[in-house]
């Protein structure tokens, strides 16, 4: 059903209600690349030091995995790109291509309500998203899990991981640090 307060809400507010479906829903989809023993989600939308145009991910999920051969923990980035109703257009796709720079898979995660002039160019972006190798996740309500659909399963690109740790350095609060560092290191623990 749709909530008329969901159109109100902008895209800090919708943050928190992505954050709870990516920590609750999307890493037990089975359309879901992610791939892991552990996890965290952050938000990097406003932290760090800025590196340019389209530089940061409105959130960041860590996944994390234990590997036998060779024994290590590898991790991968998945970068989501919040967008309100009335925000999104072909332009959001690009932005997250530019995330792919320091992401393993790169998401535009777009609010569309019904009733809303966007459902016109929906396939629009949808073909770019699938074009470019974006993800495409939708929703009416943040925080209805319900509403989330996926519309598009990114591809998995290949940053440096040299790009991957400067990212997680620069863009992780250090509170987020730490939580990850915490469970790598648990995961090792368990290794021995």
């Amino acid at each position: 059903m749709f909530d008329p307060v969901a159109k109100s809400r902008h895209e800090t507010e919708l943050e928190e209600g992505v954050h709870a479906y990516l920590s609750f829903h999307f890493c037990g989809d089975i359309a879901s690349p992610f791939r892991g023993q552990d996890f965290t989600v952050a938000n990097t939308a406003r932290g760090g030091e800025r590196s340019g145009r389209w530089s940061r991910p409105d959130l960041t999920l860590v996944a994390l995995q234990k590997f036998s051969y060779p024994r290590r923990i590898a991790i991968e980035l998945f970068g989501f790109e919040i967008k309100r109703d009335m925000q999104a257009d072909i332009s959001s796709a690009f932005e997250a291509v530019a995330h792919t720079r320091f992401v393993h898979y790169a998401y535009v995660v777009w609010q569309v309500l019904p009733g809303s002039e966007n459902y016109k160019i929906a396939k629009d972006i949808e073909t770019s998203c699938q074009h470019h190798g974006i993800g495409l996740i939708t929703f009416s309500d943040a925080l209805s899990a319900s509403s989330y659909a996926v519309r598009a399963t990114p591809v998995r690109q290949h940053p440096h991981p040299w790009d991957v740790d400067e990212y997680l350095t620069k863009r992780l609060a250090r509170p987020d640090q730490e939580n990850l560092m915490n469970k790598i290191q648990s995961l090792q623990e368990q290794e021995r």
